[in-house]
């Protein structure tokens, strides 16, 4: 079971989102539309706020399941996206975001991760 808290912070309201992972079935769903929004990203289609929330989720969760070190995953999202892969008005919605994840097992948590990135997506030179 994961539960996923994730925040993007601007100049104006905060948006928040909360994903909870269930079983396998919502597990399943949840890395198909990642798979989805990845194959927008390769086929350099736009993607929107809510799909950049959802891929840095899907990101740190399968870096997570490949066993890569915190550290690791926050200088890899920092690399990311690019204003480029991103729709207009995406860049200044995501001035920060913040990522909580906790993965629970046997009702124990087994993990707790917090992630913060400042400028999550960075500015390509023209």
């Amino acid at each position: 079971m994961h539960l996923i808290r994730v925040q993007c912070f601007s100049s104006h309201q905060p948006i928040h989102h909360n994903i909870f992972l269930r079983d396998e079935i919502d597990e399943t769903i949840f890395f198909n539309t990642f798979k989805i929004i990845e194959t927008k990203i390769k086929r350099q289609l736009r993607i929107n706020l809510n799909e950049s929330m959802w891929f840095y989720c899907g990101c740190v969760l399968n870096q997570l399941h490949l066993g890569t070190a915190i550290n690791e995953i926050r200088i890899n999202l920092s690399k990311m996206l690019s204003d480029k892969m991103a729709m207009i008005g995406v860049v200044e919605s995501m001035k920060k975001i913040e990522i909580e994840i906790k993965i629970v097992k046997d009702r124990i948590i087994s993990h707790n991760i917090k992630l913060r990135l400042v400028r999550p997506i960075r500015m390509s030179k023209n």
